[in-house]
C-alpha cells in the first residue's frame, strides 16, 4: 500500500501519520509498522509518530505498564484525532500467513478459543462474521488504538491479502 501511494502530496494539507498497533518486524521489515508508517509518511512529506512497543503483551497487566509510559503515549495522544486510519486485516486461521501465531503471541488454544466465539478476523481487535467484537480476553493484550478510539475515526481503511481472509472480509 505504502508503495502505491502518490509521490508527493502538498504539506499545506497538515497530514501526520500515526502508528495504531505496535509492530510485529520480527520476521521482515515487510511487516513492521514502523517501517510501512516510515513509508506512508515519506509518500505524504509528513511527520510520522511511531508507536515503539510490541503489538501483543504477554497478559494484559503488562499492556496495562506499557501503555501508561511516556514514550507510549507521546504516540497515543493522537488516537482521539485521527480522521483516516489505515490497518491490516489479521485472520484467525492457524496457518503460515498468521503472524501473531508464528511469533508466538497467541497460541494454539488461544486461537481455538477465538474460533469457538466466533471469530472470524482481526483489525485491531477480533471481530466475528457480523462485525461484532470478540476474543475480549486477547483484545486486552493488544498494544495500540482501542475498540472505541477506532470506531470513532471516520474514515476506516482496512487492507487485505491472502487466500484465507474471505470470512474477515465479509466480516
Amino acid at each position: 500500500v505504502a508503495e502505491a501511494l502518490p509521490l508527493r502530496v502538498e504539506p499545506e494539507l497538515g497530514i501526520e501519520v500515526v502508528q495504531v498497533l505496535g509492530g510485529v518486524s520480527q520476521l521482515s521489515t515487510a511487516y513492521s509498522g514502523d517501517e510501512v508508517c516510515r513509508r506512508i509518511a515519506k509518500s505524504f512529506s509528513a511527520p510520522c509518530h511511531l508507536l515503539y512497543a510490541p503489538a501483543i503483551a504477554d497478559k494484559p497487566e503488562s499492556r496495562r505498564i506499557i501503555m501508561s509510559q511516556a514514550g507510549v503515549r507521546q504516540t497515543t495522544q493522537y488516537y482521539d484525532r485521527l480522521t483516516v486510519v489505515l490497518v491490516g486485516l489479521g485472520l484467525v486461521e492457524l496457518t503460515e500467513d498468521n503472524m501473531e501465531y508464528r511469533l508466538g503471541y497467541f497460541t494454539e488454544a488461544e486461537f481455538r478459543r477465538l474460533t469457538s466465539e466466533g471469530a472470524v478476523g482481526d483489525h485491531c481487535v477480533f471481530f466475528d462474521i457480523d462485525g461484532k467484537v470478540c476474543g475480549e480476553r486477547i483484545n486486552a493484550k493488544r498494544i495500540g488504538i482501542d475498540h472505541r478510539q477506532l470506531m470513532k475515526v471516520a474514515r476506516r481503511i482496512t487492507v487485505a491479502a491472502g487466500q484465507w481472509k474471505t470470512k474477515a472480509i465479509i466480516g
